[in-house]
């Protein structure tokens, strides 16, 4: 599910690099074990959310797609949420993605909050948008011995 807000002044490519730091951080091998990325640099903050339960190339492959939305538009949206969730989502299955261009800090660490408890995020204020966005979603095998 995406939720995008209406209109923007900040440039998509700005926004989009963001993202695209976001999936190299992920793609990094020193990152393996870390959950959550924060970013924030002139007004765009930026998180990226993913359970332990899921593989590092879920988060590149979403944070792909997401910058390659964002890009087709020439300014990005204020706020944009997306994330893989459903009402009975187990935390270690969650992944979310959460960019504010108007410096809302507090609004990205409640929602980061809410990803980390497995509490799906709904923006009241935001329109529901469903889109047709292509993510791969890799699991983690767990290898269990009795």
């Amino acid at each position: 599910m995406i939720q995008v807000d209406e209109g923007g002044h900040m440039n998509s490519q700005d926004v989009a690099a963001v993202i695209h730091s976001m999936q190299h951080h992920f793609a990094d091998e020193s990152s393996c074990h870390e959950n959550a990325i924060f970013l924030w640099t002139q007004s765009i903050v930026a998180m990226t959310y993913i359970g332990d339960k899921l593989g590092k190339l879920t988060a590149q492959s979403a944070l792909a797609a997401l910058s390659k939305h964002i890009l087709t538009e020439e300014t990005a949206p204020p706020r944009v949420v997306a994330q893989i969730c459903h009402g009975e989502t187990d935390p270690g299955r969650l992944f979310g993605v959460f960019v504010d261009t108007m410096d809302h800090f507090e609004a990205v660490r409640k929602t980061a909050r809410s990803w980390a408890r497995g509490v799906c995020v709904i923006d009241g204020s935001l329109p529901m948008t469903w889109k047709s966005v292509p993510v791969e979603s890799w699991q983690l095998a767990v290898n269990s011995t009795a």
